[in-house]
């Protein structure tokens, strides 16, 4: 089964830590050009492949304008088996959540609603560039409420931002434990955007005792950024982990197929014009052969902290090179096995950049 993810970059104001590709203040017609082009991707992507989870993410995607929505999830049910499905998600922001738009999603068959918060802390939110604060925030949990159950919702953190003291970064883990929601997110602060650069940490202070403080609420960490209980994963972030295949429709999307030398990577322009222009071309094309789509398996196996299971790799002759340096890491602390599943130990974790750089040097 296959994964589809389609990118919506229109934001009404672009966060200036954000690097994910985005434009501000689209006119309501490109958006309108582009969706009709999503459409044509779409249709010539997707043959051949059985989809069971689709994700719209962005930029904002409830940004855009309802009927423009609607339009979109209209297509997907005619082009889509919706009885394959087991999951399909949609990202929203505070300040554009409505009940219009809510009650649209959930009569269309979206059942699960990821929000983006970062902070229960209004000066921090304006420290980001947030254009949402946090009375936004419950008003429009209230509304996603009215239409979905606690274990639908997920919400997005930010720790360890620059300026900001631990005690409001905790405030806003404890908010959304209260909210008593099943999966959260929490991403540590990245500088890709350049947005205070100048204070980068390659260290993640606050990330043990967020961690020890939401398994003591009960939340499984499954991935590094991801937390949740009664085994309410993000089962189509789990494909990216766990290598299945997924689909990127849209201005800036990435896909990965399995292919009989390796995989093959596709990255679409980052330009919403070009794309519009020609949604079936644009597209850079990396082949990955078998060594590299290991190497591939083992690195991005281990964020998903349930384990990687090696043992359909203990026969090819080029896996002993990892091996020798998964024992070191091993030896060092940062990995632990049971049997034939290798897991990240709690330093491992907090350390898991270096892991990686380590097994992309094999």
């Amino acid at each position: 089964m296959t994964g589809l993810y389609i990118h919506i970059p229109f934001c009404k104001k672009k966060c200036p830590y954000c690097s994910f590709y985005s434009v501000e203040k689209c006119p309501v017609e490109i958006i309108k050009k582009y969706i009709d082009a999503l459409i044509i991707e779409l249709t010539s992507e997707i043959k051949g492949h059985l989809i069971d989870t689709i994700y719209i993410g962005g930029g904002t995607p409830s940004t855009i304008p309802v009927k423009l929505f609607e339009y979109l999830l209209i297509q997907l049910h005619k082009l889509i088996n919706f009885d394959d499905l087991k999951e399909f998600t949609v990202e929203i922001n505070p300040e554009s959540t409505t009940e219009e738009l809510i009650n649209l999603f959930h009569s269309l068959c979206v059942n699960r609603i990821s929000m983006g918060v970062q902070s229960f802390d209004d000066d921090v939110l304006y420290f980001l560039g947030r254009i949402h604060n946090t009375a936004l925030v419950f008003k429009a949990i209230e509304i996603v409420l009215k239409f979905y159950s606690l274990d639908q919702i997920s919400i997005d953190l930010i720790y360890d931002i620059p300026f900001v003291n631990e005690k409001k970064i905790f405030e806003s883990i404890k908010e959304t434990v209260n909210l008593e929601l099943t999966h959260l997110s929490a991403y540590n602060y990245t500088f890709e955007s350049g947005f205070l650069k100048h204070f980068y940490c390659s260290y993640h202070e606050q990330m043990p005792d967020i961690i020890r403080y939401l398994r003591g609420k009960g939340y499984e960490q499954y991935e590094i950024s991801n937390f949740c209980k009664n085994n309410n994963i993000s089962k189509h972030n789990v494909k990216y982990w766990t290598m299945e295949e997924y689909i990127g429709i849209g201005a800036s999307a990435h896909s990965m197929v399995k292919e009989n030398y390796g995989r093959t990577r596709k990255e679409n322009i980052a330009d919403i014009n070009s794309y519009i222009e020609n949604p079936l071309s644009n597209k850079t094309i990396h082949k990955i052969d078998m060594y590299e789509s290991l190497k591939e398996d083992i690195i991005f196996g281990l964020r998903y902290l349930r384990g990687f299971n090696i043992s359909k790799y203990l026969k090819i002759p080029y896996f002993k090179k990892f091996y020798i340096e998964l024992n070191k890491l091993k030896l060092e602390g940062f990995i632990y096995q049971c049997k034939n599943t290798i897991k990240l130990t709690d330093k491992g974790i907090t350390f898991y950049n270096a892991v990686a750089e380590k097994l992309w040097g094999c």
